[in-house]
């Protein structure tokens, strides 16, 4: 969840295949839960919070790029 445009998700398609791993999930607590998604098409990739304000705060973590292609 962001409150800024993410171009990794702007650039999905319906249909297209995707990974989502956990990065972090506070233990005893329900909030602040990160992931990264992956989609497999393009291999552009984000991290978001699972809401908008991590363990209610103020400041998500957002973190987005493109994998290095596979060698």
């Amino acid at each position: 969840m962001s409150y800024v445009f993410v171009p990794a998700v702007a650039d999905a398609k319906v249909g297209d295949p995707v990974k989502t791993c956990p990065v972090s999930i506070p233990k005893g607590d329900d909030r602040g839960k990160v992931f990264t998604t992956t989609n497999l098409r393009t291999q552009d990739f984000r991290t978001l919070g699972d809401s908008r304000h991590l363990c209610g705060g103020a400041g998500p973590d957002r973190r987005e790029g493109r994998s290095a292609p596979a060698s």
